[in-house]
């Protein structure tokens, strides 16, 4: 089957990409408004982009065609970070999708306990086992209120319960239990299922 998403509604064009394209990660973002208004989301178009300079990328689709409280935040303070979900946060990660009025603070909410950041302004979640303070770096409007954000990870957060050598960084992720996105509107991965293949040389 071809399909020319020129010809395709954006609803279908949604359905065929975030059904193939699995799985994905969860960008659990924390920011802070101008006003002071903390604001938690998860976004599951995220991925690391490099290194060198250490640089992560969010895609913030709109809302019922109006931006998105994360996106209005990140624009204007130029600041954010990005929490890992572990799967025993996996209910209340995603309770906090919900659409809250933008005066509501979701982490106060739904008793998410937080921890203050290094950097920047807004709160880390205590018990993501990542945590990444974000400055932006660059905002690419992507289409009518969609944006990619991309982000320059300045402070870098783990558990030291998953440190395995502190001076290599060598981390034990599978103890993690890090979940991720997979097809359809509810559906996640733990993870779980992993083999080995070895780099040629």
């Amino acid at each position: 089957m071809e399909y020319c998403f020129d010809e395709l509604s954006g609803d279908l064009i949604y359905k065929l990409m975030a059904s193939s394209i699995v799985p994905r990660p969860i960008a659990w973002i924390t920011s802070i408004s101008e006003a002071g208004v903390v604001n938690a989301a998860p976004f599951s178009f995220f991925n690391m982009m490099g290194s060198n300079p250490p640089v992560i990328a969010v895609g913030l689709q709109a809302n019922n065609g109006a931006l998105k409280d994360t996106a209005q935040n990140i624009l204007q303070t130029k600041e954010f970070v990005v929490n890992l979900v572990p799967f025993s946060m996996a209910k209340v990660m995603n309770e906090s999708s919900k659409s809250f009025a933008s005066e509501i603070n979701e982490l106060e909410a739904l008793g998410i306990e937080t921890m203050p950041a290094t950097l920047v302004k807004a709160p880390l979640i205590k018990n993501s086992p990542v945590k990444m303070e974000c400055t932006l770096m660059s905002s690419v409007q992507a289409g009518e209120a969609q944006y990619v954000m991309i982000g320059e990870v300045k402070i870098f957060h783990i558990a030291d319960e998953f440190v395995v050598d502190s001076a290599q960084c060598y981390i034990d992720t599978d103890k993690m239990a890090l979940i991720s996105r997979m097809h359809g509107r509810g559906w996640y991965s733990k993870n779980r299922d992993l083999f080995l293949l070895e780099r040629p040389s």
